[in-house]
């Protein structure tokens, strides 16, 4: 689930069990658009940087493309296996799409970082369609998450055994390459969700950020310091947490949504300043659902707007 990423937009885009994408118009309250055919799970959903192309990754290895500005239109289907030659290494079982993550360069171009069922992540060329660079050191361990951060030109990439891997963006003549920097463990139990914690300066461009938060299956929310390997613990549900969002406006701390096991979402702000243990308040509690909180997200451009799902 997220926001349409475009100013005065409130247009909700949910992916669901029954295989459907839907397209929400939250002025209206109706569904304005349902995309159908997906033959596997969704497990993520990615925009371009320019807004106008939806990417959507499934269970059934494939990875769809839409013209947003054009009510949805799809522009392509791609194998990520006959397509894009990631290779399977998996004799019993085919390739799926687990996580998905949309990299622009100015120099070298369009990529998309691809994390798989059998723990690769694959950077596509998307002018070529083609794999240009593939990880696969931690084989048989599924990549749950990748995320990157722009200002650092890093990729972050989180496998099902609770391990946190960085990258390097190096950008070179010879086309782009990602330099491993640093692997860690993180937690011994499952990890559910994790956000980059991404701040703003007053004039708009990423500051350096070193945190990354997250939910590993309690009710404890985890600031981790992915410079050091620090981690905070944070307590305020009163039962798992499953979803987490963030959003970051230019000059402001960081806000923080999550949604719990409890039926409740709080609403958190980040301070990097603040000592340790203290970086992270919780600002608001929202009560209502009568059921677990399985997503929640910021409006992209107006973050007094946030939606989430029970």
């Amino acid at each position: 689930m997220q926001f349409y990423p475009v100013k005065d937009s409130l247009r909700l885009i949910t992916a669901g069990e029954d295989l459907c994408i839907r397209v929400w118009d939250l002025v209206i309250n109706k569904e304005v658009v349902c995309l159908r055919g997906f033959m596997g799970r969704i497990t993520s959903l990615a925009f371009s940087n320019d807004h106008k192309t939806l990417i959507v990754g499934a269970k059934d290895g494939r990875i769809s493309f839409y013209n947003a500005a054009d009510n949805y239109r799809q522009i392509a289907v791609m194998d990520v296996v006959k397509d894009m030659n990631i290779p399977n290494p998996l004799s019993d079982q085919d390739l799926e799409v687990n996580a998905l993550c949309y990299i622009t360069t100015t120099k070298q171009g369009l990529f998309l970082a691809v994390g798989t069922n059998a723990g690769q992540l694959a950077l596509v060329d998307l002018r070529t369609q083609k794999v240009c660079f593939l990880e696969a050191e931690f084989i048989a361990s599924e990549i749950v998450h990748i995320f990157y951060d722009e200002s650092e030109q890093r990729l972050f990439a989180v496998n099902q055994d609770q391990n946190l891997f960085t990258y390097e963006l190096k950008l070179k003549k010879s086309g782009v390459k990602l330099n491993k920097v640093a692997s860690k463990c993180l937690f011994l139990d499952e990890l559910i969700d994790i956000k980059f914690m991404k701040q703003l300066n007053s004039d708009g461009h990423a500051s350096e950020s070193k945190y990354a938060i997250m939910c590993s299956n309690s009710e404890t929310l985890k600031l981790y310091n992915m410079m050091t390997g620090d981690v905070e613990l944070y307590h305020g549900h009163d039962d798992i947490i499953l979803c987490i969002d963030t959003h970051a406006r230019p000059g402001e701390p960081t806000l923080v949504l999550t949604g719990a096991k409890d039926n409740t979402v709080r609403l958190w702000t980040f301070d990097p300043e603040r000592k340790f243990q203290h970086r992270l308040s919780c600002l608001a509690v929202f009560k209502g659902h009568t059921e677990n909180i399985s997503g929640v997200c910021f409006a992209p451009k107006k973050r007094e707007f946030f939606a989430s799902v029970g």
